[in-house]
């Protein structure tokens, strides 16, 4: 009758720890699912085919558990049987929280060949970048060729002459906002350029080198212009009238020249990031 009672009791204990045991497991499975499942944007990683990953993460949220049941019994070391479940908890929570994504990064990047998160980031900012540049430059466009088609030399009248002074001092300005929005954007685009295209850094280098000088040519242009109208506003002779005109038309052939070599300079630019 004894031993009944005794071997019942062993079974009335054995279901309390294996009920328990199951609650740690569960509570383990739960952890790491939660840890791995706000990782890093895992969900977004998966749609984007970071299948590796994945699979690991799944594995590991299955497997934590099962491993945690299996290596308590054979961790002999800590006597005091709930500390040591509690230290054997943690540790297989933080092993099997973070190691599958290591793994699974690895694997993704080098047998799937899946790009980064991180690099779908730098493009996505590189793109964003670029249609920002393209839509300046665009509007830009139109206000320079509005402007631009102000400018009257048909009429020899003093307003006329003041108006088209005052047209090419905003020419200058925009001539600069042109300048600073492009230093602007390779100032921006130049971290993420080094990073993934080192060899593009000479190309760009020359590209804003071309830049600086199609902006200083645009500017004495403007400037050889505003002077030949004022020279007609101070009564100049007409050679010196004359003499200003050639100054325009010199510094109007630089920019012929410097032109094709900012065309040149775009094409190397953008064969060094293909």
């Amino acid at each position: 009758m004894e031993n009944l009672i005794e071997k019942q009791k062993d079974i009335a204990e054995t279901k309390k720890k294996r009920k328990w045991s199951w609650r740690s497991e569960g509570l383990i499975a739960f952890v790491v699912f939660s840890i791995l499942g706000k990782s890093e944007g895992l969900g977004e990683k998966i749609n984007q085919g970071h299948l590796f990953t994945g699979f690991f993460a799944l594995a590991a949220i299955v497997g934590a558990p099962i491993f945690y049941y299996w290596i308590k019994p054979k961790i002999k070391i800590i006597t005091n049987e709930k500390i040591r479940n509690v230290i054997i908890g943690i540790a297989v929570i933080i092993v099997f929280s973070f190691v599958p994504l290591f793994l699974g990064a690895l694997a993704d990047t080098y047998i799937l060949k899946v790009v980064p998160g991180h690099v779908y980031k730098d493009r996505d900012v590189l793109i964003q970048l670029n249609q920002n540049q393209k839509t300046f430059l665009v509007d830009f466009q139109k206000r320079w060729d509005e402007e631009g088609k102000k400018i009257d030399d048909s009429s020899n009248s003093k307003w006329s002459y003041l108006n088209n002074i005052a047209i090419c001092r905003t020419l200058q300005q925009l001539n600069e906002e042109r300048y600073n929005k492009l230093v602007e954007y390779f100032n921006q685009a130049k971290p993420i350029l080094n990073k993934y295209f080192p060899n593009s850094m000479s190309a760009l280098s020359q590209l804003v080198s071309v830049v600086e000088k199609t902006k200083n040519v645009y500017n004495e242009i403007l400037t050889a212009k505003i002077n030949y109208y004022q020279s007609f506003l101070d009564n100049k002779s007409e050679t010196e009238i004359e003499a200003r005109r050639l100054i325009v038309n010199d510094a109007i052939e630089k920019l012929s020249q410097i032109e094709q070599e900012a065309i040149q300079a775009q094409k190397n630019y953008e064969k060094s990031i293909q």
